[in-house]
Parts: structure tokens; C-alpha cells; sequence
């Protein structure tokens, strides 16, 4: 039997759907993410709004084309070539609550599917234990209720042996890569979510869960890299003492909320960037602006 979201207890939950999860109680990678910028977004992500962008439904109906294909044809819908005219809007209109792609997306995600699940190593991976389960714990240093939803989670077999968790990524051509993998680690946070995540579960199952590992996709080019990070390892560590700041900070906030969640009121006054003070020094003029277009009513030059 599912608990109702308002009674979640700690421990793990095999039957939960992703509208429960996202919609119930505690503190979420993103959650955290959202508190980096500011007490407002983490509102309004609490409140679930933010996400209706066409990366945000390729991300997710590509985990569930690679991880629960049931889910997939449930819930996916393969609509006209482009989102323009009344065609779209009708086939969104017919089909409330689901993810309608276009043609090319849809495509694109069908050639991932298969090119995940026929790679030697993996194909293993996003097969392997369970997928989606969720975890609810209480950070011990702040009391605050965590969560996290692991794409796969692969409990040990020996009783002393150590728990992995599996995350599936789509990624843009070339991000796959080593060293842009690094990078899209690190400029996503992703470091932090394999140090909230491992240590999650692990205060969730009793047991270590030692081992967290990426499975990454390019789009166009369907190229696959996995990456595994021991719980030891430096970008883990990092990540590690960046959730516990931030934890720490979210508990603040909740014991003393601002009467105001904006960005601070306080007039900025900031300095030019070195680059561009550089820049400005050595004569280098050699470049246009990012944004030629001025916006409507602005279209003078001073």
C-alpha cells in the first residue's frame, strides 16, 4: 500500500509515481537547487512551477523510454513535426497530462532507447535492480526531511557487499566525452546529487551504497560513456560539504522566513568584470555585442 504524500514516513517507497513524489513533503537535490538562487525559486519549485520547457519533457520522457518503457507508452505521445497551428494544440488538448514530442524528438528518443539497451555495458546498468524508487530520510545535522528518487538502485547482493545507484543522462553531442562529462558535473551540481544521494540511501537501507554511476547518451549522435564515482571520490566529498551548506542554510531560512523572497533589496553596485576591464586596457575592440537587437523602446544609441 502507497502512503499518502501528507503521511510520508522515512524509508523507502517501490510503488510511489513521479506526480507523488514531486508533489509530497521534504527537501530534493533540486529543491536545493532552486535555494542557491533564492528563497523564491525554491517557492515557486515547491510549488512545481518551472518545469514546462520541451528539454525539460525530453529529459523525461527519455527516462522513461530507457528505464520503464510501461511508463513510456503510457504516457508519451508522438505529435506533428513542429509545435505551430492547430494540429498541436489539439493533440495536446486531446491527451491531458501527457507528453506530446514532436515527430523528431520522438525519433530521437527511440534511437537512444535502442542505443542504451543494445550497448554491452549500458544496457546492464539501466536494467539492473529497481528503477525509481523513492527515499525519504532526516538529515541528521539540520533534522530536515530529505528525498531522492535514484534512476536505478542496485541493493547488494552479500551482506558485505555495497549498494549502487544509476542515474541515466541525455546529453548534448560531444558531453559525453571525459572531460565535458567533468564539466557537465560540475556546471549541473550533479556532484551534489551523487553525495545526497548515496548518502541517502545509505541512512535509508542500512547498508552502503558506495558506488554512483552515469550513464550518458549524446543526442544526434547516440555515442555512450558510462562514468562511476566511488563515495570517497573528490567530486562525491565536494558535493558532499556543498548539500550540507546548503541544508544548513535552508534550515535557517525555514526557522526565520524574510518577509521578502526576492533577490536581496539592497542596490548592487558592482564592478566591471576583469575580462572585460582587460579587454578595455589592452585596446581590444574586436568583438560585436551579444545582442544586437535592442528591445522595444530602446532602440537609440546614447
Amino acid at each position: 500500500m502507497i502512503m499518502p504524500v501528507n503521511e510520508i514516513l522515512l524509508g523507502c517507497y517501490p510503488g510511489l509515481s513521479a506526480e507523488e513524489y514531486h508533489a509530497g513533503p521534504g527537501v530534493s537535490k533540486s529543491l536545493l537547487d532552486a535555494f542557491q538562487i533564492s528563497p523564491w525559486y525554491y517557492v515557486q519549485a515547491k510549488l512545481g512551477y518551472g518545469k514546462t520547457s520541451s528539454g525539460f519533457d525530453m529529459g523525461t520522457a527519455a527516462h522513461y523510454a530507457v528505464l520503464q518503457p510501461e511508463l513510456f507508452e503510457a504516457n508519451v505521445i508522438c505529435g506533428p513535426e513542429d509545435r505551430r497551428g492547430n494540429k498541436w494544440k489539439d493533440l495536446v488538448a486531446a491527451h491531458p497530462g501527457k507528453t506530446v514530442l514532436t515527430a523528431g524528438d520522438y525519433q530521437e528518443i527511440m534511437q537512444a532507447r535502442h542505443a542504451v539497451l543494445t550497448h554491452p555495458v549500458a544496457s546492464s546498468l539501466v536494467t539492473a535492480g529497481d528503477a525509481e524508487l523513492s527515499f525519504y530520510w532526516n538529515d541528521l545535522d539540520t533534522g530536515l526531511l530529505c528525498r531522492c528518487r535514484p534512476d536505478r538502485t542496485i541493493r547488494p547482493v552479500y551482506g558485505d557487499d555495497s549498494g549502487e545507484l544509476v542515474d541515466f543522462k541525455l546529453v548534448a553531442t560531444k558531453n559525453a566525452h571525459p572531460s565535458q562529462f567533468l564539466k557537465y558535473i560540475i556546471n549541473y551540481d550533479y556532484f551534489v546529487q551523487m553525495a545526497f544521494y548515496l548518502d541517502g540511501v545509505t541512512a535509508v537501507e542500512k547498508t552502503p551504497y558506495d558506488l554512483f554511476t552515469f550513464v550518458a547518451c549524446e543526442k544526434e549522435t547516440f555515442q555512450i560513456q558510462c562514468f562511476s564515482f566511488a563515495s570517497d571520490h573528490f567530486l562525491v566529498e565536494a558535493g558532499r560539504l556543498k548539500y550540507h551548506y546548503y541544508l544548513r542554510k535552508l534550515a535557517d531560512y525555514l526557522a526565520n522566513p524574510p518577509a521578502y523572497l526576492g533577490y536581496p533589496l539592497e542596490i548592487e553596485r558592482p564592478a566591471a568584470p576583469a575580462w572585460f576591464v582587460r579587454q578595455v586596457q589592452n585596446g581590444d575592440f574586436e568583438w560585436a555585442p551579444s545582442c544586437i537587437d535592442y528591445p522595444e523602446g530602446d532602440g537609440h544609441l546614447g
